[in-house]
């Protein structure tokens, strides 16, 4: 197993793609892989994006999400009516000052 997995990583390098987000992707499609943590953006107001809270270094996408309801409660949104999140993981880029991710949910 550990052999097919450096041959796909060696192809990836070859050919210019990430090989940990390529193995991520393939091996984990919808969840971190063990070696990557888990971002938490939270928008106090879904109208105004710009204006956010980040928390970074999650183990999973279940402790991202309980740390932006827990914002959204503390601000009064008991039902995340007004703002909003993402929990995105697997960071490969950056647009702008904000990381491009593998995988962003909600």
């Amino acid at each position: 197993m550990m052999r097919v997995v450096l041959m796909i990583a060696a192809a990836f390098t070859l050919t210019g793609c990430n090989p940990k987000n390529e193995v991520a992707s393939l091996f984990w499609p919808e969840s971190p892989a063990p070696w990557e943590t888990v971002d938490a953006y939270y928008y106090p107001d879904a109208d105004r994006m710009w204006e956010l809270e980040r928390l970074e270094g999650f183990a999973t996408v279940s402790a991202c999400k309980v740390w932006a309801w827990d914002q959204a409660m503390v601000r009064g949104d008991t039902m995340m009516k007004r703002g909003a999140y993402e929990c995105g993981f697997g960071a490969y880029g950056y647009l702008g000052l904000k990381p491009i991710y593998r995988v962003v949910t909600q």
